[in-house]
């Protein structure tokens, strides 16, 4: 993802900043999808392809991203806490 689109783009939910998820992370949730025990803080079932994520600055919100585009939906984000 480019440095600067991390700079303007935002958590929909917080309105705090985003950074890239590490690896470990999204290994966690890519395993939890392949189970069907992915879901959002709305309770929504994520299906939909994951090949990387960012996290907002306070470490609460989780965004899919699948080729290299953020999801950013405040219903799709997934919780943290």
């Amino acid at each position: 993802m480019n440095e600067w689109l991390l700079e303007i783009i935002r958590c929909p939910i917080t309105g705090q900043s985003l950074r890239l998820a590490d690896d470990d992370l999204v290994q966690r949730f890519r395993q939890q999808q392949v189970t069907g025990q992915l879901f959002s803080h709305k309770g929504i079932k994520i299906e939909s392809p994951l090949d990387a994520g960012l996290v907002n600055a306070n470490g609460s919100y989780f965004y899919r991203m699948a080729d290299n585009i953020p999801s950013l939906l405040a219903d799709e984000a997934i919780s943290l806490e």
